[in-house]
């Protein structure tokens, strides 16, 4: 021993001459590598004495060993945990068994585990025979990966090669150097993969990201070329029903119309053969396999089935790939072909949609017409599925295997080339389907749109005109009156604060404060030039649906969005007037958040809308939303200087500084429009995010949390600190594992802020609105109403403190407490009502509202991702609550006050005809009226003989410096009450229209 143990030690030593090793260090490795290649050492039993003991360690040496990665191929398998009921009740193992689990196979399936077909055999011969096992989870057996089966199984050679290189990895870099070596290639990896899976999803990678790369990115990109994207399957869990095994799959997409499955392997040396990829090629047809198995790229139908139903209007077929139709695949496994397939009477949507979703249902799914679905019938079509064949493809240094596979995406050409008139054909089915079930109105309710005045260019690709009925009602379900929004919106001033209406809530309907879509593009509000809507995600075919009834399907629009999908990508090309671009995020971990909307009128003025909700259906239906709508905003005349027109909050150079950090050209226009514009009606303070890293400027800071905190701390009253910071979002973020984390230690400090000296202060408290699982349920849409609320389990987990701050959701005043709220606020409240409040996009989250950086020494200080918009409402700049009992002369002879039987008009100068006017208007025209007046006034002398009841007096000052200045009304009433008013407004129309009075 000792002479095997010099040997090693000089074997080493000659190995690494310059490194000295003590004795001790020398031994550890040995063992080490002993350990590795040997096994541990096994130590003898001791000797039983009791022969009861000696059976029972027999019995132990019998045992299955522990189970590790190199474990024997079917080790997995035949663990088996049997247990039987003692007469106690208590559980006993079977002694004839290994512990561990029941097997997920009967025997017979054991047996013929080997000849289970890889890919789906003729009819399914083979696979009737076996159980089509549920997933099998529990606490102490999980379903085997293909890469732990793969590590199980691996051959003697390659596993003790893979020892030898550990080995000599470790013993040239020692423990720590080989377990960084180890993070290294897991990185590289992992940035490999996410770089393709964002090229995947069809979004191209920054500069920055394919740096990353490096060499590996290179050598993949040439076989990217016809790699079709977005892929079918990114990064998917699979789960094989007959063999019950798991695994991930890299992705599934098309290449030349053709299928393929394809796994990322990263690889130091170029591997010029198939064989030179060790059990890549295994796990491939694993994956397969379990695809195969699971009909994913079969073109089945769906199985969960469509909420509608036989009323159904889509002819969307990204919908018929979701949802089952049951109605319509019947229909066509009965028939022959398509053209023999006869539409029955009762159909409860238009014929022609009938038909429309017939052709989808069968150019998505051709196999619903083969033979084999029905034998009955009496033509006998082609298959339209053939057997895949494996095959791997490997590139250098990146070795990237692909699996090719029949059958072709279903109908991918046709779709690329009728996307955009889907959407209008959708839209058309729904509201032909509308008019089907609803009686015939009468022409003198029937509203229609009057064929706008004017021109209209004919060459702007797809018409509206022709796809889509003139009567907006059958298009959407609630249609607020034309012609009335900017009487709506002037009495909402100073806050102009709205709710989307609720379709489900029928008093929303006709709430002052409630708004649609629709009634944003109202012509009350200007003859639209042109606009712009920034927001995350947008159906394309419901905007622009909005567009065409309010009359501007011609007008110059421009979208900024986050979310893309193809009809957005191709929009351009079929509608010229509109520009779609989608804002690129550097960091994948941010979004295009931002809604807001501006438009721009042919007299020059413009808007500005800032909101919480996406433009889609689903967000303007039964969700809570919040906008605010700024006044009509003139254009300032020419000539005025360059700070004319700013509003007291610098809501215009804020706005112009959020434009600007996009970068694009097509907003360039529109920020010289805005430099032209006159803001000073703007009230409100704009708060916004923009990805990046950012300092202080000498303007203080200008993104995120730390801008709201500076705006309150120069304009915000002082706060108690009794009043807690109330948040409401849609969505919450990653904050951290305790409330200091983020939320105490970043948000409250900035948002506590106030204009107050800086002192001793404690924290004012947190409260967070979210909605409940019962606010959830009983919701207008039910469990579907959750969909617009992202906040994962995976994450509360790991914050669950977060339950101490949680209230429920209620708005019952306002007619929304079942109307999910995707509108996100933050406020300062107390009982006596709000100190300030802020409408925005952000969520409650890192990424919105930014985070400080604490360990990096070079890089700035404040780092956000995602693009936001928000407005604050402060009472410094808007009407307080006293400021709000405002009165016009009309409102002192409101009937409310009471019945008027006489009056008396005491003032210095008096326009009679103007007092006159509102008195008439009141319905007073003939009561007794005595007016006291001083001057000379012809008209007054003499208004006696026009109007009996009218009684005009003179009173004569006998010095002459005095007046008679009094300014003072009674009024009495038929009851025999009187009320007396005195105030500083002569009687004429200049004291009661643009100047300060009291009364």
């Amino acid at each position: 021993m000792l002479k095997f143990l010099f040997i090693r030690c000089l074997s080493t030593a000659i190995k690494r001459p310059k490194v000295k090793l003590s004795k001790v260090e020398v031994i550890k490795r040995l063992n080490y590598e002993n350990k590795a290649l040997f096994g541990a050492v096994i130590k003898p039993a001791a000797k039983k004495k009791n022969k009861a003991i000696q059976q029972d360690t027999l019995a132990k040496t019998h045992m299955q060993p522990v189970e590790n990665e190199y474990s024997s191929e079917i080790f997995w398998q035949c663990r088996n945990f049997s247990r039987e009921k003692a007469s106690n009740g208590e559980s006993i193992e079977n002694a004839s068994t290994s512990p561990g689990l029941v097997i997920p196979f009967s025997d017979k399936e054991l047996q013929l585990i080997t000849k289970f077909p890889l890919v789906p055999s003729d009819r399914g011969i083979v696979e009737r025979q076996w159980v089509l096992h549920e997933k099998h989870e529990t606490d102490q057996y999980k379903t085997p990966s293909v890469n732990r089966i793969l590590s199980a199984t691996m051959p003697e050679a390659s596993r003790l090669a893979l020892i030898r290189w550990k080995s000599s990895k470790i013993a040239e870099l020692g423990e720590e150097g080989f377990q960084q070596l180890q993070k290294e290639i897991f990185a590289r990896g992992s940035t490999l993969h996410a770089t393709l899976e964002m090229w995947l999803s069809g979004c191209d990678p920054s500069e920055d990201t394919i740096e990353k790369t490096g060499v590996l990115w290179r050598s993949v990109s040439g076989a990217l070329k016809e790699v079709e994207r977005p892929a079918k399957v990114i990064e998917q869990k699979l789960y094989h029903p007959y063999l019950h095994y798991s695994g991930v799959v890299d992705c599934v997409t098309s290449i030349k119309g053709q299928y393929h499955v394809i796994e990322w392997k990263t690889s130091d040396n170029p591997k010029t053969n198939v064989g030179a990829t060790y059990d890549a090629p295994v796990q491939l047809c694993a994956y397969l396999g379990a695809l195969q198995a699971n009909s994913e790229l079969c073109d089945s139908p769906p199985t969960k089935e469509c909420q509608y139903g036989g009323e159904c209007y889509r002819v969307n077929p990204v919908h018929f790939r979701e949802y089952a139709h049951p109605h319509i695949e019947k229909l066509l496994a009965k028939a022959a072909s398509l053209a023999m397939v006869e539409i029955p009477d009762d159909v409860k949507v238009h014929k022609s949609v009938f038909t429309e979703q017939l052709k989808i249902v069968s150019n998505l799914f051709p196999h619903l017409s083969a033979e084999t679905t029905n034998p009955e019938k009496k033509t006998k079509l082609e298959p339209t599925t053939s057997k895949p064949s494996s095959t791997i493809n490997t590139v250098s240094p990146t070795a990237s295997s692909v699996s090719k596979m029949d059958p072709k995406p279903s109908s991918s050409v046709g779709e690329s080339k009728n996307t955009i008139e889907s959407l209008f054909a959708e839209r058309r089915a729904k509201m032909q389907a509308a008019q089907q079930s609803k009686p015939t109105p009468e022409p003198a309710k029937k509203e229609t749109i009057p064929t706008p005045t004017r021109p209209v260019t004919s060459n702007t690709g797809i018409s509206l005109q022709q796809a889509l009925p003139r009567d907006i009602n059958s298009y959407f379900p609630v249609v607020a009156e034309r012609g009335r929004m900017a009487q709506k919106l002037a009495a909402a001033a100073p806050y102009n604060f709205f709710l989307t209406t609720i379709t489900a809530s029928k008093l929303t309907h006709t709430e002052p404060l409630s708004v649609t879509f629709q009634e944003l593009l109202d012509s009350s509000l200007g003859e639209l030039e042109c606009s712009v809507q920034m927001n995350f995600m947008v159906d394309i075919g419901w905007l622009l649906a909005h567009y065409f009834f309010a009359g501007y399907e011609n007008v110059p629009l421009l979208i900024l969005y986050g979310d893309e999908t193809p009809e957005l990508r191709m929009v351009s090309q079929k509608k010229p007037n509109v520009t779609a671009v989608k804002v690129e995020i550097k960091t994948p971990f941010g979004v295009h958040h931002t809604k807001m909307g501006l438009y721009g009128y042919r007299d020059g003025s413009m808007r500005i809308v800032v909101s919480t909700a996406n433009l889609y259906e689903d967000d303007w239906h039964n969700r809570t939303q919040g906008l605010w709508i700024s006044p009509r905003l003139p254009a300032v005349p020419d000539g005025s200087d360059t700070t004319f027109g700013e509003s007291r909050t610098d809501f215009r150079s804020s706005l112009l500084t959020y434009l600007d950090a996009y970068k694009l050209p097509q907003l360039q226009p529109w920020m010289a429009r805005i430099r032209k514009t006159d803001f000073s009606d703007v009230k409100v303070f704009l708060v916004a995010s923009v990805p990046g890293g950012h300092t202080n400027t000498p303007k203080g800071p200008l993104w995120g949390h730390p801008r709201l905190g500076y705006l309150l701390s120069q304009h915000a009253a002082p706060i108690d600190d009794s009043c807690p910071l109330v948040a409401q979002s849609s969505s919450i973020g990653s904050l951290g594992p305790s409330p200091e984390s983020w939320v105490l230690g970043e948000i409250l400090a900035s948002f506590r802020k106030d204009s107050a000296p800086v002192g001793i202060r404690r924290l004012p408290g947190f409260r967070m609105i979210y909605p409940s699982f019962s606010n959830v349920r009983q919701s207008h849409d039910g469990m579907m109403g959750g969909g617009c609320l992202p906040y994962v389990k995976s994450t509360h987990v790991k914050q669950e403190w977060l339950k101490d701050y949680l209230h429920q959701w209620c708005s019952r005043t306002r007619h929304r407490n079942k109307a999910m709220p995707h509108i996100k606020t933050y406020c300062r409240w107390s009982h006596r009502g709000l100190y300030w409040f802020l409408l925005t996009s952000a969520n409650l989250s890192k990424a919105a509202w930014g985070v400080y950086n604490k360990t990096g020494r070079f890089e700035k200080p404040l780092r956000i991702n995602s693009y936001e918009v928000g407005v604050l409402f402060l009472p410094k700049l808007l009407p307080t609550h006293t400021d709000l009992l405002s009165v016009s002369f009309q409102e002192l002879l409101d009937s409310s006050l009471g019945e008027l039987e006489c009056s008396l008009q005491i003032h210095f100068v008096i326009d009679i005809n103007w007092p006159l006017e509102h008195y008439s208007s009141a319905g007073y025209e003939q009561l007794p009226l005595l007016i006291l007046y001083d001057g000379m006034n012809p008209k007054l002398e003499a208004i006696s003989e026009k109007h009996p009841n009218d009684t005009v007096v003179k009173i004569d000052v006998k010095t002459s410096y005095g007046t008679h200045h009094t300014k003072m009304g009674l009024y009495g009433y038929s009851d025999g009450s009187t009320r007396i008013v005195i105030s500083t407004a002569n009687l004429y129309e200049g004291d009661w229209h643009n100047r300060t009075q009291g009364l």
